[in-house]
């Protein structure tokens, strides 16, 4: 049985907001599909490499803070 953060809001909302598909996310960001999948699940705290960076952001049409705001997010949920 998995752990899911109970509503990983903040970042099921960038993505919404960012109006792509999960393969769209993986083609612009170079992060593969499931991860953004089981990020929007809340499944994972996103834990990424600081080359990624800039082009999940780009991807999503937000800002780092707000990245980092929604992995808080998972994280502070995942560790209750």
């Amino acid at each position: 049985m998995s752990v899911l953060a109970a509503e990983p809001l903040k970042m099921r909302q960038l993505i919404e907001r960012s109006n792509k598909v999960f393969m769209d996310l993986a083609y612009i960001s170079r992060v593969p599909e499931g991860t953004w999948q089981n990020w929007a699940k809340g499944k994972h705290t996103p834990r990424i490499k600081p080359y990624q960076l800039p082009g999940i952001v780009k991807a999503l049409g937000c800002t780092q803070e707000e990245f980092f705001e929604a992995c808080r997010e998972i994280d502070d949920a995942l560790n209750k």
